[in-house]
């Protein structure tokens, strides 16, 4: 019997090909490379010349390697909606997750390692700090309250190629969110997940906080 404790974290999408995504039941996976973040697996000190040589090699296999999917801890922030789910022209889900594989972000000041040099490089960079690495961004992100899953890939990805990530027992789609400028319709998604349960609902902005909130007027959601 399966006892583990799921927990609730929310991906933002823009409109084009969501549906498509929820229909065949994945999550399009993140480069390293295409994040919006310049300072990407760059969270550590490079002052040290050799140490920035080093990591360039570094981050180029890496980024061959690895990928990401992000997840915020909470829908409501409206500029979460403006930056990653098309000005709040797309969707969110909430999906329940086995939090072990699930790393919080750690927001930080100050970059990590001030004295990496090129002998203690790999003491440094390497498999055991990975979490700290890839999950560690500039205190001004923050608000994002971020979440994300580290992905290793079987084969390394060719040039351009989009990689997806299954649902899954540990990645179960429960709620999916309609943007409050979105023009996907309420029939539109349930196309797309059929009789799963998957709870939908209507989102607008909030009247006494700067907030996304649910529309609890049914009239009000967006029906073709």
């Amino acid at each position: 019997m399966n006892t583990t404790v799921m927990r609730r974290l929310f991906h933002f999408c823009p409109p084009s090909h969501v549906l498509e995504n929820i229909n065949n039941n994945q999550l399009k996976v993140s480069r390293f490379s295409d994040c919006n973040d310049p300072f990407e697996l760059a969270a550590f000190s490079l002052k040290n010349k050799n140490v920035r040589t080093r990591h360039k090699k570094w981050l180029a296999d890496t980024d061959k390697k690895h990928g990401l999917i992000c997840f915020c801890r909470n829908w409501r922030n409206p500029v979460l909606w403006s930056h990653y789910a098309d000005n709040h022209r797309g969707l969110c889900l909430g999906f329940d997750v086995s939090p072990e594989k699930y790393v919080d972000v750690r927001y930080a000041s100050e970059r990590l390692y001030p004295e990496i040099n090129s002998r203690n490089f790999l003491k440094h960079i390497g498999e055991d700090q990975m979490a700290d690495i890839f999950a560690t961004k500039f205190i001004h992100w923050s608000y994002e309250e971020e979440v994300r899953l580290l992905i290793t890939f079987e084969t390394e990805p060719e040039n351009g190629e989009i990689c997806f990530y299954p649902y899954s027992d540990e990645l179960r789609l429960r709620q999916i969110i309609i943007g409050p400028r979105s023009d996907i319709s309420v029939e539109d998604i349930y196309e797309a997940v059929g009789d799963s349960g998957i709870k939908v609902f209507q989102a607008r902005l909030g009247f006494k906080r700067f907030e996304v909130v649910r529309q609890k007027n049914k009239k009000l959601w967006n029906y073709r």
